[in-house]
């Protein structure tokens, strides 16, 4: 049974994107030869298309596109062995919002079993892939390289996280800072804010859509605009999706 891992990467952009497959991170394929992943994204303006480039010396081929955000706007898809195309005839656009773009399904040579595949998007690629999502202007607002290739081991890679959990802080007391690690199973928005006593909220620390994984961090007893806070007893809450958890912690100062 091969293992198919895909590395999740968010951007600093007006839009956000990030690859997935069925919501998680790795997904046993059954040696089948076809992979299939969802480009989620989060977009503070419209998208009018985007190209998607796959070029990966054969490890991964396209073999279409379909569903999603794209589907929904009316936009036509056009696929090759190595790009992915998206545009509409009417002049219709994905507004700004969260969700799937589109659900791309790819062929790999299943010979190659049991190796995994790994897609790792980046900032600046080497192998020429490419998406890119454009505004209502033709103009680009997202212009992001990756790589994809098989890798024959899990070494050093991210691990993969199942389930939201929320960790106890360390130290506990502290003075002057504390960690607070937690993790996230699903790609959605995530908040973790710090209260007083009181219930009254102190300082967010969180609040943004992540991807799956495992996180860290610090608080460093101060309010939102970086006052120190007085001893005594704060609690600090997760929130994503239906998942919320709080936990205490202690400032001695």
């Amino acid at each position: 049974m091969k293992k198919m891992l895909l590395i999740l990467a968010s951007f600093a952009f007006a839009v956000e994107v990030q690859l997935s497959v069925d919501g998680a991170s790795v997904v046993n394929d059954q040696e089948t030869g076809t992979l299939s992943f969802d480009i989620l994204m989060t977009s503070e303006v419209e998208v009018a298309g985007w190209q998607f480039d796959l070029l990966s010396d054969g490890v991964l081929s396209i073999i279409s596109g379909s569903g999603g955000l794209t589907a929904e706007a009316g936009m036509m898809i056009s696929a090759s062995e190595t790009t992915a195309l998206a545009f509409s005839l009417t002049g219709s656009t994905i507004a700004p919002g969260t969700g799937v773009l589109v659900s791309m399904e790819t062929s790999y040579d299943a010979s190659l079993a049991p190796q995994e595949v790994l897609i790792n998007a980046e900032e600046e690629g080497v192998d020429g892939n490419r998406l890119i999502i454009s505004g209502p202007s033709g103009t680009p607002v997202l212009d992001i390289d990756f790589t994809a290739f098989y890798t024959e081991s899990l070494e050093n890679l991210p691990i993969m996280v199942e389930k939201y959990e929320l960790s106890d802080n360390f130290p506990n007391p502290f003075n002057p800072s504390t960690n607070i690690s937690f993790s996230v199973a699903s790609y959605g928005e995530v908040s973790l804010i710090v209260f007083d006593a009181l219930g009254r909220e102190v300082n967010t620390l969180v609040s943004e859509v992540y991807s799956p994984g495992s996180y860290k961090v610090t608080w460093n007893g101060d309010d939102q605009n970086g006052n120190l806070m007085s001893s005594g007893m704060y609690f600090y809450r997760l929130d994503a999706g239906e998942f919320s958890q709080t936990k205490k912690m202690l400032f001695m100062k």
